[in-house]
C-alpha cells in the first residue's frame, strides 16, 4: 500500500484535523420538570442514546486509532453514562439530559486517557434530538 505523503505546500496553515468514534447505549431518563405542553417527559421513558465523540489530532498518520479510541469511548459509556440512565424505580428517578450525559463523557474519557483532546461530543435520543457540548483547544 502507498503511503501519502502530504507536504507543508498543500496543506493551508490554519487547519486542524478531527476523528471521530460512534457508539450506542440504550437508557432511560425523565425530565421532572417538563412544561405541560410536553408533559409525558416526566414519565421515565427509554432511548437509545447515540454518541458521536470529536478528538483533536496533529497528524494526519493515526495520532490516535479510530478502534482503539472507539474502545475507550465504549468503556466510558459503560463506566459513566449507563450507570446515569439505568432504570430505577419509581422512588428515583434518573433526570439526565443529553448535554450532562456530553460533559460527563467528556470528564471520564480525560480522566482515563488524558493525551486526548476531546473537542466535542454529540449525544442524541433515538437518532432524533440531541445536544453537540464543544471545548475550544488551545493554540499549540
Amino acid at each position: 500500500m502507498r503511503k501519502m505523503v502530504v507536504s507543508e505546500r498543500s496543506t493551508p496553515m490554519n487547519t486542524s484535523t478531527l476523528i471521530f468514534v460512534t457508539a450506542q447505549f440504550e437508557g432511560w431518563h425523565c425530565w421532572p420538570e417538563a412544561p405541560e405542553q410536553v408533559s409525558y417527559l416526566r414519565q421515565l421513558h427509554r432511548h437509545l442514546f447515540n454518541v458521536k465523540v470529536f478528538v483533536k489530532v496533529g497528524t494526519p498518520d493515526r495520532e490516535v486509532e479510530f478502534h482503539i479510541l472507539k474502545g475507550w469511548v465504549k468503556e466510558c459509556i459503560g463506566r459513566r453514562l449507563e450507570p446515569m440512565t439505568r432504570r430505577v424505580s419509581h422512588d428515583v428517578v434518573q433526570s439526565a439530559s443529553c448535554e450532562m450525559l456530553a460533559h460527563a463523557l467528556r470528564a471520564q474519557l480525560v480522566a482515563e486517557h488524558p493525551q486526548l483532546v476531546v473537542t466535542g461530543v454529540l449525544v442524541d435520543e433515538d437518532g432524533e434530538c440531541g445536544a453537540l457540548v464543544s471545548w475550544e483547544v488551545p493554540n499549540e
